[in-house]
């Protein structure tokens, strides 16, 4: 079963690299819901098919606390296990869902939600306003959401189904960041107080989402069941398993041999190949994320905007995706905004190689025989990017070594400032400038790994962040979005292409744009 979406681009290039596959009309850039079933049998109904499902991912969890979960396999995790106030429908049009009703003041700042009185927590604890409380104000402490949370002065529970949120100033998108963003999830807050640490890797009975955690087998799986109280129907699968196989090419073959029903990282070398076999669909899709390359401006060699300037001149992307993402994943990019999200400026192409510039750069910055550094990298994509990057480096005279660690040392590193590059992939929850600038460029945010501090550029956020009126929003990013291709803390590298692979008898299967997968949705 041959199966091809995405965007128009995506399409053109995969139609001359795969000829006679067949192409749809996707529309699968828009922000993920739990209330997309398309394709799939109502929730609920499972017919004569089976009643599981193994998902192959490429990455193991960090955690399966939607507070803590920063990463694509976490995300897909508790996307399943945990529930928002709000949702979105196919329209991206907010509806109701643990709050079945809400009021926003006049000066935008307080969110009254009105919770409904009949969710129940998997372990059958009823949910209160309370909870939220602790969800929300947990997601505040930790910070990885701080593009979502940051705008949040506090929240109080006004009665046992009643939550207040009062924002610090008004921030027009912000109840798009409470339908998608898995930090604004509710967990059992009784349950996570009494496992404390232990809660972010067994948050057994901690959800009201459409799936109860099992377990997690450090190195094998996560394990989940259906919830069949769920308030939205029941769902179709009934016990689905998280399989982690971190080589891109095991998952293609655990898929090809049927020890997995979905895998969800397919490489873009195995794309041609598995689109030409009946018993396996796949779909590809823009993702909702951007790879850029980040340089630690806490290291001297990297406040010189020259060197920046003399990286991103060093690398040929027209060839970097062509070796690392088979020509078909990724489009290349001068900016981190997405085209489609709003506050995008155009005027900032890719940058395109040029190795006598890169050198000159760097011979006026100081370093005529050319400069050394590290790119921290994981297995799989990150290292075939990191190598690439070295050889194409190495013609501007800039040294390149790599260290290969395990995700959980690389963040680590990331966070203590022991790193000098990384290929930093970052996605946004929402479909605004605000929520793909803020974690990368404001001071003192987590996911700010460059170091970079400007003040102005801080205010201009702010500034942003505060407006209602959307032409002023606008003119703001544009001018953001300036000063970050003028002083080039990042260098922005490409849109990443998303593919993903199943069995061909699943129904309501697709690639999601985002690190979320949603069973619910699907049936055999």
């Amino acid at each position: 079963m041959k199966k091809l979406l995405g965007a128009v681009g995506i399409m053109l290039v995969l139609v001359m690299v795969l000829t006679g596959c067949a192409g749809k009309d996707p529309a699968q850039t828009a922000a993920p819901s739990k209330s997309d079933t398309a394709g799939a049998d109502a929730p609920g109904q499972t017919g004569d098919g089976r009643t599981d499902i193994v998902i192959g991912m490429a990455g193991e969890p960090v955690s399966v606390e939607p507070q803590s979960a920063y990463d694509a396999a976490g995300s897909k995790v508790v996307c399943n296990v945990y529930d928002g106030l709000v949702d979105v429908d196919d329209d991206n049009n907010i509806i109701a869902n643990l709050a079945k009703d809400w009021d926003i003041s006049d000066d935008g700042l307080v969110y009254t939600f009105h919770l409904r009185d009949d969710i129940r927590f998997h372990n059958g604890d009823p949910l209160t306003a309370e909870d939220f409380v602790y969800s929300i104000e947990k997601a505040i402490e930790l910070g990885y959401g701080e593009e979502t949370t940051g705008v949040i002065d506090h929240v109080e529970a006004t009665g046992e189904h009643t939550l207040d949120v009062t924002l610090k100033h008004p921030y027009k998108p912000m109840m798009q960041n409470f339908a998608h963003s898995k930090y604004l999830y509710v967990v059992n807050s009784k349950l996570a107080k009494e496992a404390g640490d232990n809660f972010a890797i067994n948050p057994v009975g901690a959800g009201t989402g459409p799936y109860k955690f099992v377990s997690w087998t450090s190195g094998v799986n996560v394990k989940l069941e259906a919830n069949e109280d769920y308030h939205r129907g029941a769902p179709a699968i009934k016990e689905a398993t998280f399989k982690f196989i971190p080589e891109q090419s095991s998952g293609a073959i655990a898929l090809e041999t049927g020890d997995v029903d979905v895998y969800t990282d397919l490489s873009f070398v195995d794309v041609p190949k598995l689109m030409e076999k009946d018993d396996i669909q796949v779909d590809v899709t823009l993702g909702r994320y951007a790879y850029y390359l980040c340089m630690n401006q806490t290291k001297e060699m990297f406040q010189d905007i020259r060197v920046r300037q003399a990286l991103a001149y060093s690398i040929n992307m027209d060839e970097f995706i062509l070796a690392v993402l088979n020509g078909i994943g990724g489009t290349k990019t001068g900016n981190v905004v997405f085209p489609d999200t709003f506050g995008y400026a155009e005027g900032y192409p890719p940058f395109e190689q040029n190795v006598e510039e890169a050198k000159r750069l760097l011979a006026e910055a100081g370093y005529p025989d050319g400069i050394s550094f590290t790119i921290l990298a994981t297995d799989g994509l990150r290292k075939v990017s990191a190598e690439t990057l070295q050889g194409m480096m190495a013609k501007s005279g800039i040294d390149v070594k790599i260290d290969l660690l395990d995700f959980s040392a690389m963040v680590d590193k990331q966070v203590t400032d022991q790193h000098d590059v990384i290929i930093m992939n970052s996605s946004a929850p929402i479909e605004d400038a605000d929520s793909e600038l803020t974690d990368k460029i404001m001071s003192g945010k987590w996911g700010n790994f460059s170091r970079y501090a400007n003040p102005v550029v801080d205010d201009l956020m702010v500034q942003a962040r505060m407006e209602l009126d959307d032409a002023k929003r606008a003119d703001l990013y544009a001018q953001i979005q300036e000063i970050l291709r003028t002083e080039l803390p990042i260098v922005p590298m490409y849109y990443a292409h998303v593919a993903s692979g199943a069995n061909a008898n699943l129904k309501g299967f697709r690639a999601w744009g985002s690190t979320y997968i949603f069973l619910r949705g699907m049936s055999w």
